[in-house]
């Protein structure tokens, strides 16, 4: 029978190998997400939704080609096409930047003539009233190009109260608003992504969340060492890790773990393995962090246990 102590240590060895396999199955993902761009296909999905511009993308191209946001990317607009197709635009627009060139779409601005963004940080030049903007403001909202934007332009310029700086910030709620499910988006996708990253690694190099947890249960020489490398790795590298895969693939095959291939099983240990792989694929799409916090929880209670609750004192000869 294992005592508590040793649970608690087969424990800290599997979060520390759950550890380095979220590193790199991490590190696979971000490579994926530098080739794929996910974060900016998904923004730009968001911003069409937003304006109410899934058809031809018009208001869209405005937006993104105002100097302000493009900027913020390289070279000119291009929609993104399908998803092994490279898109240079940008994974991240703030929300005073987005609200500022959709009032400067409105009414763009000339030499002579202040556009829909005068005054909308609170800024008034002298020779500008207030009330005339305004009111030009709502004649663009009630003319804007797109009938299906008109009804939430007019809702936010009247919900401001004729003061443009409130108009602004509702622009930037409104928008943030709408990040917040394109973030939800980019999350559920990222999980369905890392996930089958996982089933990928944890395959290829046979990382078996039973036969680990079998041989850290039978071998304490193993289970010593790997605690002893989770107390040192848990001081030393924070959350963080060599973002290089093969350093991470390395530094997991040192553990002195049965990982890696050495023969196919048969029969009924195949579903064995295939159980034992894919708790550890799952185990993966937790992240880095929750298994470095899980596992510092683990080693604060380990350094809890009296000395004298670790070894057991031996019986009397006598």
């Amino acid at each position: 029978m294992l005592s508590g102590l040793n649970m608690l240590d087969i424990a800290i060895g599997l979060c520390l190998v759950y550890l380095v396999l979220s590193f790199i199955c991490s590190s696979v993902v971000e490579g994926l997400e530098s080739i794929l761009k996910n974060r900016s296909r998904l923004l730009e999905r968001g911003v069409r939704a937003l304006l109410q511009d899934e058809e031809d993308g018009s208001i869209t191209r405005l937006i993104y080609n105002h100097p302000i946001i493009s900027s913020l990317y390289p070279g000119a607009y291009r929609p993104p096409g399908k998803m092994l197709q490279k898109t240079n635009l940008p994974s991240y627009i703030p929300a005073t930047n987005f609200a500022l060139v959709l009032l400067d779409v409105m009414i763009p601005g000339t030499a002579d003539t202040p556009g829909g963004a005068a005054g909308a940080l609170g800024r008034f030049a002298r020779d500008l009233d207030p009330a005339e903007l305004y009111s030009r403001l709502r004649t663009a909202a009630a003319n804007f190009p797109s009938s299906r934007l008109r009804p939430a332009l007019l809702a936010l310029i009247d919900a401001s109260g004729g003061d443009v700086n409130r108009f602004r910030e509702s622009i930037e709620g409104w928008y943030n608003n709408a990040m917040d499910r394109v973030s939800g988006w980019y999350k559920r996708r990222a999980q369905f992504i890392i996930f089958f990253v996982g089933l990928a690694v944890t395959a290829t190099l046979n990382v078996d969340t039973v036969e680990i947890v079998n041989r850290l249960a039978t071998d304490p020489a193993v289970r010593s060492s790997l605690v002893a490398t989770a107390q040192e790795y848990a001081k030393s590298s924070g959350a963080q890790a060599d973002p290089r895969v093969k350093e991470n693939v390395k530094q997991l095959e040192s553990l002195g773990l049965p990982i890696g291939w050495q023969r196919a099983p048969s029969g009924y240990f195949w579903f064995v393995k295939v159980a034992g792989i894919l708790a550890s694929a799952l185990a993966a799409t937790l992240g880095a962090p929750f298994w470095f916090d899980l596992l510092n929880r683990f080693i604060v209670v380990r350094s809890t246990v009296k000395p004298q609750e670790k070894s057991r004192p031996e019986k009397s000869k006598d």
